[in-house]
């Protein structure tokens, strides 16, 4: 493995993030709700919190992966570093696919993260970050399902 690639996966994150927390403001604009917008905005919030999470991770500096469970080294050169696309051209179905997927993703990677974090409170908080993305990626689900009853 390596040295550097669980900081590449952790830096790859933390940029996710961002993304999505930018993604999410600017996206609350076009919801076609308030309620779907306020939804916007508390998931544009609780991914800065995610953020601040995998900084602290990052920046105690201590040793993240115990040698019996490195992280796969594959795993830093797959993920995928394209921006979100904030052109503002989608239509609202496909900011819900996209978000759905982006959750998808953020919900893996964490998930495959805790496996190998060799600090309980890490794992936990890894653990923590995939279940909140499993959370987000439902509501997108569901505010997508209602739209296509909506839209028949």
């Amino acid at each position: 493995m390596q040295p550097n690639s669980v900081d590449r996966i952790l830096e790859y994150a933390i940029r996710n993030e961002e993304r999505a927390a930018a993604f999410y403001r600017y996206f609350a604009e076009e919801a076609p709700r308030e309620s779907t917008k306020d939804v916007f905005l508390r998931f544009a919030g609780e991914e800065e919190d995610h953020k601040a999470r995998l900084l602290a991770i990052k920046a105690s500096g201590q040793e993240f992966v115990s040698a019996a469970e490195p992280v796969d080294p594959e795993l830093a050169e797959t993920l995928d570093d394209e921006p979100l696309d904030l052109a503002g051209d989608m239509d609202y179905r496909q900011v819900l696919v996209l978000a759905i997927k982006a959750e998808k993703g953020a919900h893996m990677l964490y998930t495959r993260l805790a496996e190998t974090a060799c600090n309980a409170a890490w794992k936990s908080t890894l653990l923590g970050l995939a279940q909140e993305e499993a959370r987000h990626k439902l509501q997108f689900e569901r505010e997508y399902e209602e739209l296509k009853r909506h839209d028949g």
